[in-house]
């Protein structure tokens, strides 16, 4: 049996072609960003294991062997694609240039682009499956009803959702960097976008806030109560987030200069997303405005008169009802 020891990473060639003898390609057997095609085409009981490509940046076309198995494991290391073609049929696998399809389970394992067909008898996204996908703008097929972990690429601006959709992984967009906006079928039972931003049908959990948005304002609907991502827009200004949420998500904004956290509840979760007990995750100088007293504030355990001067600027409800500076700072 043939293994690939290590493949020279410097090696200056656009075109890899695989010995007949080679049954195993393992973690970072091949590293190298000059490669824009392999061939495994004449390899048979091939063994594919996770990561054995992952650092051919640039590889554009892939062409595997007939007599292959386990490719979910190397779906997360091919972001590049144009083409990736079988050697033959495959009992597990049907592999057409644009997408990879497990028969045996009904899952779209990785699509390239929005000119690949889909079956009618595919109803999961596998996780990673469109990190190769090359358009802006990604429409989950109206057969599919689940979408894994890590599913869209860092090209795509806009997803479209369909109706038939009823599970979706809390991670299913964090790989989607530039992703501004989120539009989901009203016929959907199970979702809804407000905006561009995911919530559950029901309006009461955000899901998904696109880390490409550009917006700079956003006011959080009154009726949500937990939040499932980080929230990390880099283009917001300006937020309006509910005390009470349930959940204890994270906040950080980077260009934030005006903050309003809302409502009353037991929970003020919204308030421990934008204060971490160790580390604020606001800007210097963001106006924070809280819709309560200090006493409330202080009463869920942070200790505001270790903030130093300039940090943040902190408005509570004075006994009048307004907002009033609360002047907490150390020299």
């Amino acid at each position: 049996m043939t293994k690939i020891i290590i493949y020279p990473k410097h090696l200056k060639t656009e075109s890899y072609l695989a010995l007949d003898t080679l049954k195993e390609l393992t973690s970072m057997n091949i590293n190298n960003k000059y490669l824009k095609r392999v061939d495994l085409s004449l390899t048979t009981g091939m063994q594919l294991k996770q990561a054995c490509l992952s650092g051919c940046s640039s590889l554009e076309e892939l062409i595997l062997p007939n007599k292959i198995s386990c490719l979910e494991q190397i779906i997360t290391t091919l972001c590049n694609l144009n083409k990736i073609t079988m050697a033959g049929e495959n009992e597990t696998y049907e592999v057409d240039g644009k997408t990879i399809v497990n028969k045996e389970t009904k899952t779209l394992l990785m699509i390239i682009d929005n000119t690949a067909k889909i079956g009618e008898d595919i109803k999961r996204i596998e996780n990673y499956a469109a990190q190769s996908y090359q358009n802006e703008e990604f429409i989950v097929p109206e057969t599919i009803e689940e979408i894994g972990r890590h599913v869209f690429s860092k090209k795509i601006k806009t997803i479209k959702i369909g109706k038939n959709v009823k599970k979706m992984d809390v991670r299913a967009f964090d790989s989607a960097s530039v992703l501004e906006r989120i539009e989901v079928s009203e016929e959907n039972m199970f979702y809804t976008t407000i905006d561009g931003v995911l919530y559950d049908k029901n309006i009461e959990t955000l899901l998904h806030y696109p880390d490409g948005k550009t917006d700079e304002k956003y006011v959080m609907p009154s009726t949500i109560t937990t939040v499932i991502q980080t929230l990390n827009p880099k283009s917001l200004k300006e937020v309006e987030i509910n005390a009470n949420i349930v959940a204890r998500p994270r906040f950080v904004f980077e260009n934030l200069e005006k903050a309003y956290i809302k409502g009353e509840g037991k929970s003020y979760g919204g308030v421990s997303a934008l204060f971490s007990r160790y580390d604020y995750d606001v800007p210097d100088g963001c106006e924070i405005y809280f819709e309560g007293t200090i006493e409330e504030l202080n009463a869920i355990g942070y200790d505001f008169t270790e903030i130093k001067k300039g940090r943040f600027i902190l408005y509570v409800l004075d006994k009048d009802n307004e907002y009033s500076e609360y002047q907490v700072w150390k020299d």
